[in-house]
């Protein structure tokens, strides 16, 4: 049993608000505190897009003003997301996911045209053993024809290249090992068609540029995403709007065990007593008591706090948040587009990074296009190429787009109806070379004192999503014994499956052959 306490939860992500239902569902008082209207941060829905479009042809029966939810951004639940999955089947939420199918990345072939590469289903799909099924993306031609233009021994130096990634684990000594190289130390010696395609899936996954993204981060995402089964790069998505699928519901749930959420409530610094928080100060100058204090903060969020030095936090948080750019169009007719066409897909060399078919995989969307005929596409930019926009208009930007998704799907050329341009500020978590292993861990050098987002160090792999909801939970049971709590009511961290068992014996022999001296200009350290 607890005696009350109380507990001052700092951000209303989804770290936050996993930390905050944990607590209370234990009985603990506790008082989340989000600085913007709403509650979801990275993962919320910002807003709506009212407009008005009768489809085509016009009809006088079809419904003229349309309101559709803006989110951040379209976010993805990979099939490893054990500990999200399970706090959404807790609460009744899971009835929201949707599977996203298949996926491609657009590029431009040896013969200048466009081509719709498939990434997803050749790998899962496939018939070869889970170490063998990434080589399976050379069954397209386009891939294919470039990579072996190099000669068989380059596609041999990119097998032992990626032996590194087999052998990877997750574990702290791994990720030392790699932290000081980047994705395009990786891929120096690759065939050129094969250094895009991974500096395509690195800016789209890690949004900054491949000679900035730390190799043990990316050995990181293919151990959460790719590698130990050729099924983990299978995602689904929410059909509702991040409010009503998950903030809204978890809300109640925060609110039904008595503790509070107060929105607007920015705060300005921690407040301590001797050795201990003694809780926070808003930026209206209101001072809040608690007896623990958990920061589920964004990397600038958390630069901006006062009273953060005293948490022996090292890492440059200031170098870790990027920002993001969030175009969606209107098209009058989806007529052309192929029926099996994915509902998402990557981009090379395009003007944005990644896209998603909004009316294929949220409700609203769906709705809007039923009733008119259209389709709404939604694409993103991350890092450079968000920020190299930051001087261009809004109209200039979604024209750039337009010819993107034009150059990929010709048949909607001439047909847009309207644009949103969304700029969400540098709050993404990236993982530069030399910080991955120096991630702040989720109990700070303050006793009362927990950290928890997508950016604090957690055991294994876990990243993004999952590593909000896994660090959430871990700060709650961080301070079980400040809050007199009995760690038996608070759920265990999940762990991911175990490989597959060709992976498993690939990284057993690689590892026991510690094959890093046949890679010297790779240099892992230790190893």
């Amino acid at each position: 049993m607890t005696t009350a306490r109380k507990v001052i939860v700092v951000g209303g992500g989804l770290a936050g608000v996993t930390c905050a239902v944990t607590l209370a569902q234990a009985g603990v008082d506790v008082v989340l505190l989000e600085a913007a209207q709403h509650l979801g941060g990275r993962f919320a829905t910002v807003g709506r897009w009212v407009f008005e479009h009768r489809g085509e042809p016009p009809g006088e029966h079809l419904v003229k003003q349309w309101d559709l939810p803006l989110e951040h951004g379209v976010h993805g639940v990979w099939r490893q997301y054990k500990n999200l999955r399970r706090l959404l089947l807790t609460y009744g939420l899971d009835g929201a996911l949707l599977p996203a199918g298949d996926q491609s990345m657009l590029m431009t072939g040896l013969d200048g045209r466009p081509a719709l590469v498939p990434i997803g289903d050749v790998v899962r799909k496939s018939l070869a053993p889970d170490v063998f099924a990434q080589p399976m993306l050379l069954k397209d031609p386009t891939l294919r024809e470039a990579a072996l233009a190099f000669g068989p021994h380059a596609l041999f130096q990119v097998a032992l290249d990626l032996s590194h990634a087999v052998a990877f684990q997750g574990s702290r000594a791994d990720i030392s090992r790699y932290d000081h190289l980047s994705v395009k130390d990786l891929t120096s010696k690759w065939p050129p068609i094969l250094r895009r395609l991974f500096s395509t899936l690195t800016h789209a996954a890690f949004f900054r540029e491949a000679e900035d993204v730390s190799l043990a981060a990316f050995f990181s995402g293919l151990e959460s995403y790719v590698l130990p089964r050729k099924g983990d790069s299978a995602f689904e998505l929410f059909r509702l709007s991040s409010e009503a699928a998950v903030f809204g519901p978890l809300r109640q749930v925060i609110e039904g065990r008595g503790s509070k959420v107060r929105l607007c409530s920015a705060v300005s610094a921690l407040t301590f007593d001797g050795d201990r928080a003694s809780g926070v100060r808003l930026s209206s100058g209101e001072h809040l008591e608690a007896d623990a204090v958990v920061l589920a903060l964004d990397p600038v969020g958390f630069t901006r706090l006062i009273g953060t030095e005293r948490l022996g936090v090292t890492t440059p948080t200031s170098e870790l948040g990027a920002p993001s750019l969030v175009v969606r169009w209107v098209y009058a007719k989806a007529a052309g587009l192929p029926a099996n066409l994915p509902p998402s897909g990557v981009v090379a060399d395009g003007a944005f990074d990644a896209w998603f078919w909004l009316d294929r995989v949220q409700a609203d969307y769906g709705r809007f296009a039923a009733a008119t005929g259209g389709s709404v596409i939604e694409c993103h930019a991350y890092g450079r190429l968000a920020s190299d926009a930051d001087n261009e208009g809004d109209a200039s930007v979604a024209r750039r787009f337009a010819w993107t998704i034009e150059h990929a799907f010709p048949a909607l050329t001439g047909r847009r109806v309207r644009a949103h341009v969304q700029r969400n500020a540098a709050t993404h978590a990236t993982f530069p070379k030399g910080t991955f292993a120096k991630l702040p861990p989720v109990q700070s050098a303050v006793d009362n004192v927990s950290m928890c987002g997508d950016w604090i160090a957690v055991p294994g792999s876990a990243l993004y999503l999952e590593r909000a909801t896994l660090s959430g939970l871990l700060a709650a049971r961080s301070q079980a014994r400040n809050l007199n709590l009995d760690t038996a009511l608070l759920p265990e961290p999940l762990q991911r499956d175990a490989p597959a068992a060709s992976v498993f014996a690939a990284r057993q022999v690689l590892r026991l052959a510690r094959f890093g001296g046949m890679l010297p200009h790779l240099r892992p350290r230790s190893w």
